[in-house]
């Protein structure tokens, strides 16, 4: 995935979903992300102005 923050930077991640079947329906699913690249966004994003 890839985004532009609310500050204009890029935003690059990767997410793998592991989800499990039943009967053809989603009964769980988790999803797991490239938290290095997620703390960096927090930690460099400027909060949007209201």
């Amino acid at each position: 995935m890839s985004a532009t923050t609310t500050s204009g930077a890029p935003y690059r991640n990767q997410f793998v979903w592991i989800v499990r079947m039943e009967d053809g329906s989603v009964v769980e699913a988790e999803a797991l992300l490239d938290l290095v690249a997620y703390q960096a966004l927090v930690n460099n994003n400027e909060p949007r102005q209201q």
